[in-house]
């Protein structure tokens, strides 16, 4: 005789194997997987050419690696005004040099956490053609 266990899942009743007949003498063991664990995830948002959320797939994935597959920045990216924030103990803004991050790819950065994001500005028409024009002139 089989017997389906009563097992529910957030509240609704658990799916049911049909290849698989219980029956009420039957151990059930659930181990974990040890090198299981939740989607960690970043995001890049501003002047990259593909903002989103990034899913880390090693767990010493450097932000420069992130930045990579964001496609890299746009012409119009303002590297020195980039902002960093990791959410991790609450720890805020960092401050980081992106312009030595992307010179030299074996500079010290830390590893990505889950909750870390990064936001490069643009720079702004105005103020380009401002610098432009006070160029000109010295």
């Amino acid at each position: 005789m089989c017997w389906t266990p009563r097992a529910t899942c957030a509240g609704r009743p658990a799916p049911v194997v049909p290849s698989r007949c219980w029956r009420r003498t039957d151990n059930v063991f659930i181990r974990r997987v040890p090198w299981w664990e939740l989607q960690r995830n970043v995001y890049v948002t501003g002047e990259v050419k593909f903002p989103r959320r990034y899913n880390l797939t090693r767990r010493d994935e450097k932000l420069l690696d992130v930045l990579n597959r964001a496609g890299g920045l746009t012409p119009d990216a303002y590297v020195g005004g980039a902002q960093f924030f990791r959410s991790q103990e609450g720890a805020g803004r960092i401050g980081i040099d992106l312009e030595q991050v992307l010179r030299d790819p074996s500079y010290r950065t830390t590893s990505s956490y889950a909750g870390d994001s990064l936001y490069v500005p643009s720079t702004s028409r105005s103020s380009r053609s401002r610098a432009a024009s006070t160029a000109q002139w010295r």
